[in-house]
């Protein structure tokens, strides 16, 4: 078994590479900085060597960039046998960022809007937890730049706002009214009766409290926000007075549930406006696919286009 040591042990770099250790069976020995004499005095090379052998060490990481330098040189210098894991931190972080870039370029099309700040949403909108892929959010942010402005933003499951966050950006770039979101955060709302026990499963496993509260942190900035943490069928959520110029449904993928969102809340979508579905192409089960197929055919006439983009289905109504 390889054994790892984590020197220094502090901060939430060295914690994350402990954890990620403990799940790939690798022993780690974790290193604190006041275990070991500091790194530019003459007794470190001895107390380092020593430790190395005590704990049968094959391998060290070092989460700062400073410390990766100096233990690289120093094992280099000195031939002994430890492997220094991966490239310094910071050069780590630069090559992140210059596929994050790339990635951004590739995608730029897509999204209309110039690649730095594509850049800046998806490193945003990534790092919170969801299902949708870059490619979708890079459509998601394209529809803004062909889409009547009159209305509202409205999303309808929103998890752990992955997707409410790019959606409350781009309506206040655009200028849109504001983001409406819409999601119980509870299981029994959420279980999938149509798709294979394993989907209602997954969902009865998760801790939906703490699905609501991630969401209201990952959305605390986002600028015009009303949530409704209720169903999206609930009496309490009246679509008659509101006005759709984005609608993006998310919710329950069971047929009758996205087919009951569609009705109620797509004829709400302002001419010029966009209906983005989620997972109309999707492993677990047919119904998002189903009430989409119905809405394209029930409102061909009213349709300018439609494509699918990341699983979900785009659909751009006709401008008045």
């Amino acid at each position: 078994m390889t054994t790892t040591m984590i020197f220094p042990f502090d901060g939430k770099e060295a914690q994350a590479y402990a954890d990620a250790a403990e799940d790939r069976g690798e022993e780690v020995r974790c290193i604190y900085p006041d275990m070991l004499p500091r790194i530019h005095s003459e007794a470190f090379l001895r107390a380092f060597v020593t430790m190395g052998e005590f704990l049968q060490a094959s391998h060290i990481y070092c989460p700062a960039a400073s410390v990766h330098h100096f233990m690289r040189k120093l094992i280099d210098d000195h031939n002994l046998p430890i492997k220094v894991i991966g490239n310094s931190p910071i050069q780590k972080a630069m090559d992140e960022h210059r596929a994050l870039m790339a990635r951004a370029h590739e995608l730029q099309p897509l999204a209309k809007i110039p690649e730095i700040e594509l850049a800046g949403i998806l490193k945003v909108a990534m790092n919170i937890y969801g299902e949708s892929c870059d490619e979708k959010i890079a459509a998601m942010i394209g529809v803004f730049d062909d889409c009547a402005t009159q209305g509202h933003v409205v999303e309808i499951g929103c998890l752990a706002g992955r997707t409410a966050c790019v959606l409350g950006y781009m309506s206040e770039r655009s200028g849109i009214r504001s983001l409406i979101t819409i999601d119980p955060h509870s299981a029994i709302e959420g279980v999938q009766k149509d798709s294979p026990a394993l989907m209602a499963d997954l969902t009865n496993e998760w801790d939906w409290e703490t699905l609501a509260a991630m969401f209201a942190v990952n959305n605390v900035f986002t600028i015009n926000h009303t949530h409704a943490r209720c169903s999206s069928a609930s009496p309490d959520v009246d679509t008659s007075a509101i006005s759709i110029s984005v609608l993006h449904i998310d919710g329950n993928h069971d047929y009758a549930a996205a087919k009951s969102d569609c009705d109620k809340f797509a004829s709400r979508i302002i001419p010029g406006g966009w209906l983005i579905l989620d997972d109309y192409e999707w492993a677990h089960g047919d119904g998002p696919r189903r009430a989409g197929d119905e809405l394209l055919e029930d409102r061909a006439e009213e349709i300018e286009r439609h494509f699918v983009c990341g699983k979900a289905l785009f659909v751009k109504f006709k401008e008045a």
